[in-house]
C-alpha cells in the first residue's frame, strides 16, 4: 500500500499555523558569495550563487521546532503528557514547545548530556 501524499493545501495550512505561533521564526534566505577556489568553476572566475537558509536562527537553533510544533498540535485531546528521549535539537524543541503549551512531558537525557545547550540568553 502506497503512503498517502501530502497535498499543497496541507502544506500551506501548516505553514500558516506555524507562522502564527510565537516559537517559529521566519528565517532568512541569504546569498552567500564564497571566496575560496573550491567553489569556483573551472570555466569562469566567478563563484556560483550559493543560498543559505539560516535555520540556526530558530528559537532552539534548528528547524526541528517546526516539526515538533506541528506534531504536538495533532495529539488527541485526551493525551495528558508525552515522553521523549533526545538530547539534541529535537529534545530542545520538544521541551520548549511543551513549556509554552503547558503540556506535561518527561524528557529523558543521556548521562553525558551537556545542559548548557538549553541556555540561550
Amino acid at each position: 500500500m502506497a503512503p498517502e501524499l501530502v497535498t499543497l493545501e496541507e502544506i500551506r495550512r501548516t505553514a500558516e499555523y506555524l507562522h502564527q505561533t510565537k516559537l517559529i521564526v521566519r528565517t532568512p534566505l541569504v546569498n552567500f558569495q564564497p571566496r575560496c577556489p573550491f567553489f569556483q568553476s573551472s570555466s569562469t572566475t566567478t563563484s556560483p550563487n550559493v543560498y543559505l537558509k539560516l535555520e540556526s536562527l530558530q528559537t532552539v537553533g534548528s528547524f526541528k521546532i517546526r516539526g515538533v510544533v506541528n506534531q504536538m498540535r495533532f495529539l488527541p485531546q485526551d493525551v495528558k503528557g508525552c515522553v521523549t528521549m533526545s538530547g539534541g535539537n529535537y529534545g530542545r524543541a520538544f521541551g520548549l514547545n511543551s513549556y509554552f503549551i503547558l503540556f506535561s512531558i518527561d524528557l529523558l537525557l543521556n548521562i553525558n548530556f551537556c545542559f548548557f545547550l538549553f541556555y540561550k540568553p
